[in-house]
């Protein structure tokens, strides 16, 4: 009769066995998901904490072994992407992905034929286990210790930036109020106070003084003494401790953000001093144009038509984009326009971010264009937009469903004919290696206007030209001609320049991708390697319209009434 310790010992080796076959899936489902989120941004950390906690839990060799092939796979990635700027971050990521995990698993099925024809991995195997046996118990904690370090370390030098998670304190202040005012009519002025990184300061407590410095509108001779209501001074309410989202913080403090009402009641060409206790420094605003305008009048507004949300390879939601667009960013009008190759594979986006675009409206107040971008890299970029209350829905705008450009522009006559209204494509980052514009293919009836600089860089000449004044990412190799706005010119089209930002971080209006903020923990956060490769400013552009409305900001650019600057500045 069996022992009850021998009845316990067959027990626990059936529970093993149990245990052994139930976690087989699960073990792998969670290993898959480690090997998902390697494509990852910041978030490829999921990755390497599983890699690292089946190195270390794990009895299984072979499961030992896959964990450290997984955390070493993703701290190479992250040191690659850092380093090697040749090619775009998601490119080097998804194909230095497939080559390492493709690779892994051949040279695994190598061996399990090794294993089965020959007794090479087997007496291999049991040469490397008699030689583990001789190290020290101590020394081999060390070198597990030592091993498991390195891919953290790889993928903390790369993905935390203390500075970005804990320097809110203010630098600068940013003083914003409409380009064009009716003399004697009151309007807002927003004050913000910025870090380092162009963030909101909710730290700030600075106390504010306002005054004007006031030009004539012909003459441009100073104005002694105009006449103007200006807010009393002011101190500023903020929190004990930064934060990288200040905006989201809703407890009645300014965090960084307060607006004041003004009223100047002399006609001329106004500029708002605000002098900061905090910096000890005195700020400027926009210039201000105040007159006596009517509805006949076209006057300045300024937007961003070239935006990215979490819906494709952007970050952030569409509420918080056109939330930041207008209220952070202080723009009149705003399109947010994701790509199209995304979205199709979830079709409820599109409808989430028409309703969005249509809730966001407010006429006289927030202009919002439905758009969408469409991808070729053969004839290159369009974004386009859309005068009315609906988006090109069906085809989806993708180069899928959409394969080539005379395919876009008949889907653009095809649903400009069935609804009325009216659309615009735009080509943007022409002289990009990965997408060169060919200028032969475009159709005037859309093509009005061309971005001439985003966070990509500058587009008018091509990269290495000596009027390039600041470059742009992904160059061809050689010098090529044709593909530069310029080259469009010399070709004969008639085009209009305009500045977008292009922005993948979350910031329409005002990206931060171009600061140390790309980092992966800023908020809101992303799973795309597309906000850590914008190394500039994105643009914004000013319209001349008659009015605050879908058809009055579109007939503006439409008819190009429009200029490009290339950053948040309004000058």
């Amino acid at each position: 009769m069996a022992s009850y310790k021998q009845l316990k010992t067959r027990y626990m080796s059936l529970k093993e066995r149990r245990w052994s076959v139930w976690w087989k899936l699960p073990r792998l489902a969670l290993y898959l998901y480690g090997v998902v989120s390697y494509f990852w941004y910041f978030w490829c950390v999921a990755g390497l904490v599983i890699g690292i906690l089946y190195f270390i839990f794990f009895q299984d060799r072979g499961w030992k072994r896959n964990g450290l092939v997984l955390a070493f796979a993703i701290g190479f990635v992250n040191l690659l992407v850092f380093f090697y700027k040749a090619y775009s971050p998601l490119n080097l990521v998804i194909w230095s992905g497939l080559a390492i995990f493709l690779s892994y698993v051949g040279l695994l099925g190598i061996n399990t034929i090794l294993k089965r024809k020959t007794q090479v991995v087997s007496k291999g195997k049991e040469i490397i286990d008699s030689k583990l046996m001789r190290v020290p118990k101590k020394v081999g904690y060390v070198l597990k210790f030592g091993i498991i370090l390195i891919p953290i370390i790889s993928w903390s030098a790369v993905n935390l930036d203390f500075g970005v998670m804990f320097d809110n304190n203010p630098q600068l202040l940013w003083i914003n109020a409409p380009s064009n005012i009716n003399t004697a009519e009151s309007f807002e002025v927003t004050v913000e106070a910025w870090d380092a990184f162009e963030r909101l300061s909710a730290v700030y407590t600075g106390r504010v003084e306002f005054s004007l410095q006031s030009y004539n509108l012909t003459t441009y001779n100073l104005i002694l003494n105009p006449q103007v209501t200006m807010p009393d001074p002011y101190t500023f309410t903020g929190q004990l401790f930064g934060s990288d989202i200040a905006y989201e913080i809703r407890d009645g403090r300014d965090n960084g953000l307060h607006v004041f009402t003004m009223q100047i009641d002399t006609p001329g060409i106004h500029y708002i001093l605000v002098n900061d206790s905090w910096t000890q420094n005195t700020y400027y605003s926009n210039p201000v144009i105040v007159d006596n305008f009517d509805s006949s009048d076209r006057l300045i507004y300024w937007g961003d038509i070239h935006t990215h949300t979490e819906l494709s390879d952007g970050t952030g939601s569409a509420e918080h984009s056109y939330y930041y667009a207008r209220h952070i960013a202080c723009l009149d009008y705003n399109a947010i326009t994701d790509h199209g190759e995304i979205m199709m594979f979830s079709p409820f986006s599109l409808d989430l971010v028409e309703a969005s675009t249509n809730n966001a409206y407010e006429p006289d107040e927030f202009v919002t264009f439905h758009g969408i971008e469409w991808t070729n890299v053969r004839t290159g970029h369009y974004i386009c937009i859309f005068s009315g209350n609906s988006l090109l829905k069906n085809p989806v705008l993708s180069y899928v469903t959409v394969p080539t450009t005379q395919d876009l522009w008949d889907a653009l006559d095809a649903f400009t004919s069935q609804t009325g209204e009216r659309a615009l494509a735009f080509p943007h980052h022409t002289t990009k290696r990965a997408y060169m514009q060919d200028w032969t293919y475009i159709n005037p009836k859309y093509v009005k206007l061309a971005e001439v600089t985003s966070v990509h860089g500058e587009f008018l000449f091509e990269q290495r030209h000596e009027l390039n004044y600041r470059g742009a990412i992904d160059p061809p190799p050689k010098y090529t001609h044709g593909s530069s706005i310029i080259d469009a010119y010399k070709m004969g089209y008639h085009l209009t320049l305009y500045a977008g930002s292009d922005e993948h971080d979350g910031h329409p209006g005002h990206s931060l991708s171009h600061t140390r903020a790309y980092i992966g923990h800023q908020r809101p956060f992303s799973l795309w390697h597309t906000r850590n490769e914008h190394p500039y400013p994105g643009g914004i552009s000013a319209v001349y319209a008659n009015n605050l409305t879908r058809e009055g900001i579109f007939s503006a650019i439409e008819h190009q009434r429009i200029f490009g600057c290339s950053d948040h500045g309004r000058p």
